[in-house]
């Protein structure tokens, strides 16, 4: 059977009063950059400032999940397939920072775009997508760096790359504290980059960034390794030998049932074209290569997240070179397996990808085609 959930919210705040059902029709919303009448000095090339008021704006839908629920309560069934939610969504994109807030269980969305970037911020919990305007933001751009910082109940945001064509390559760094973004002013920051991979260590409560690509059209690939302290807005970057060789586009995620960071793929050359189906680990101290008994394909920008519920992770989709893929991946710690699924996203790469700890799901968004963007939501759960 067929479920539909219907939800309705009253939103209040600085003179708005915004009642909303779902609806059977959908539609996007855009946060599109408008002059600032906050007051605040903000630089041009760091910030964006907006004249909306600050606040949600729910995007109301009639939030269907595909035919195969569990029937008596309308949940997502534990049967490791992707089930896809329609309705109302975020615009088509790829390249855009996606992230788990732990603090307030909820996903982050942060940037991508189409033919331009976006500087969008939406969140997603409760099946619900949700835009959040506020004054000051990160300016639009593609692949920023995100991760959750526990530590200081935000998630940290860092560089990406601005108008397409423009080679604008960024280094700035800003926290999200669930209502409102605030730019960081860091020491010793890395160089400018898009394409890195980034996440936070619980064992020692730093985030560690590697790689990313900058240059004409992403042609310089780059494999330093940097530390950050938030505690005291510091980079350090790291000499490691030996260090995974220079690339961007890579998959990664934090494994934090044994403290280690896995990375797989990644682009290791623009120009020719090349690319790796290596699979590393990272302790927060040092690199080591991994040999799995089974790999993906050499692969990069695939979506990849952390179940550390069941100790598993996931990566779906990417680009081998030839094509888009629409594989999904299992890693148990040891080795790769390939899940199958009898309901798949379509093959893309670019998407964004996170695991909700508080919902059990996996849940992907957008990426894009050799044809199309995607603004679409799918979600799985592991059985």
């Amino acid at each position: 059977m067929k479920v539909i959930f219907l939800s309705c919210l009253l939103l209040i705040g600085s003179a708005l009063l915004f009642w909303g059902c779902s609806s059977v029709s959908g539609h996007n919303l855009g946060n599109p950059a408008q002059d600032d009448d906050s007051g605040e000095d903000i630089s041009d090339d760091d910030e964006a400032d907006d004249d909306d008021i600050s606040g949600d704006d729910d995007i109301d839908d009639d939030t269907t999940i595909d035919d195969d629920m569990d029937d008596d309560t309308g949940t997502i069934p534990a049967d490791s397939n992707w089930h896809q939610i329609t309705g109302n969504h975020p615009e088509n994109m790829s390249r855009q920072g996606m992230v788990y807030d732990s603090i307030r269980k909820e996903i982050v969305l942060f940037g991508g775009g189409a033919t331009v970037p976006y500087d969008y911020t939406f969140t997603f919990s409760d099946l619900l997508w949700i835009q959040k305007y506020t004054n000051t933001h990160p300016t639009i751009r593609f692949s920023p760096m995100m991760t959750e910082n526990p530590n200081r109940s935000v998630i940290f945001l860092f560089g990406g790359l601005g108008p397409i064509g423009s080679s604008n390559f960024l280094n700035d760094a800003w926290e999200w504290n669930g209502s409102k973004w605030s730019k960081i002013n860091t020491t010793n920051s890395p160089s400018k980059r898009a394409d890195a991979v980034i996440g936070y260590c619980q064992a020692d409560e730093k985030i560690y960034l590697f790689g990313g690509c900058n240059g004409s059209n992403c042609s310089t690939q780059l494999n330093d390794t940097w530390e950050y302290d938030s505690a005291t807005s510091i980079w350090t970057q790291l000499t490691l030998d030996p260090s995974p060789s220079p690339r961007s586009g890579a998959a990664f995620f934090y494994d934090s049932t044994e403290n280690v960071f896995i990375l797989f793929g990644g682009v290791t050359n623009a120009s020719p074209l090349q690319l790796t189906n290596e699979s590393w680990s990272f302790d927060c101290n040092a690199w080591l290569l991994l040999d799995p008994n089974n790999s993906p394909p050499a692969m990069a920008y695939a979506g990849a997240a952390y179940d550390s519920l069941k100790q598993k992770a996931l990566i779906f989709s990417g680009f081998d070179g030839a094509q888009e893929l629409d594989d999904t991946w299992l890693w148990d710690g040891a080795t790769w397996t390939n899940l199958p699924t009898s309901n798949s996203p379509p093959a893309r790469q670019e998407t964004g990808m996170a695991f909700n700890t508080s919902e059990d799901l996996f849940v992907l968004f957008g990426g894009k085609s050799q044809e199309n963007f995607f603004g679409d939501t799918w979600v799985l759960k592991l059985e």
